[in-house]
């Protein structure tokens, strides 16, 4: 026996149009802030830099490695940097996606 007959019809399961507030608000204060944290981002990755020669350079040798870590660390850091100033990557530009 069937004592919900409009039970299974709807595709939707609700929840799924109602509206959480989840979103961003405000579109420029939203890029502003992504700009900050590139900025930031750079910085950090010119620290890590620095840093990373300072090693090599107190420590030759045996720094070698922590130098090598800090450097790499600071160049990616730097590239997130820039994509975050730059509005982001695009993975919509493909063809076949």
């Amino acid at each position: 026996m069937n004592e919900h007959p409009d039970h299974g019809d709807d595709p939707h399961h609700g929840g799924e149009d109602e509206e959480h507030g989840y979103g961003v608000a405000d579109v420029p204060r939203f890029q502003a802030g992504l700009a900050v944290r590139g900025a930031l981002l750079i910085l950090a990755g010119l620290g890590m830099i620095s840093g990373g020669l300072r090693t090599f350079r107190n420590h030759h040798v045996l720094g070698l490695p922590f130098a090598i870590a800090g450097v790499a660390g600071g160049l990616t850091s730097i590239w997130a940097g820039i994509i975050h100033i730059t509005g982001g990557e695009r993975f919509d530009d493909h063809p076949f996606l």
